[in-house]
């Protein structure tokens, strides 16, 4: 069966296929690598890059760190080195809305300029995805 294989006309096209294939998953993987990291700020002496990651867990302090807000979750996007945040909160029961809103904006916006020098969010959405009852404490205090 594989020596018809070889030998038929398809074959070269099927190894041309996966070659391509694999380096095209190569090319994705680095891209991929590189567009998840945002550059703060460049100087004389080179520049500052800073990790989704540091910037995820900085934006989740800001927001537990109010006690109407039981857990938060950050989804960072960056892309074209345009920072996209989309907070993904469970708030309490009887929580202002608008208040948490504009502190968090105003938080994060805030902390990320004086933490990371990081002047300009393209997008920051805050999105309440669950109410949690007033005397609710998060899994992790529990």
């Amino acid at each position: 069966m594989t020596e018809n294989f070889v030998n038929s006309s398809y074959f070269p096209y099927v190894v041309c296929g996966s070659t391509l294939l694999f380096f095209l998953l190569i090319l994705l993987r680095i891209f991929w690598k590189l567009t998840r990291q945002l550059t703060a700020f460049n100087d004389e002496n080179g520049s500052v890059t800073i990790s989704q990651r540091a910037i995820r867990q900085m934006v989740k302090q800001c927001c537990e760190q109010l006690g109407t807000v039981g857990r938060a979750h950050p989804v960072i996007s960056i892309h074209r080195n345009q920072l996209k945040i989309k907070v993904k909160l469970r708030v309490k029961k009887n929580a202002n809305l608008k208040g948490i809103a504009g502190f968090l904006k105003e938080q994060i916006t805030q902390v990320l300029a004086d933490s990371f020098g990081i002047e300009e969010i393209s997008e920051l959405d805050i999105v309440v995805i669950d109410v949690l009852p007033e005397d609710a404490t998060p899994p992790e205090e529990r």
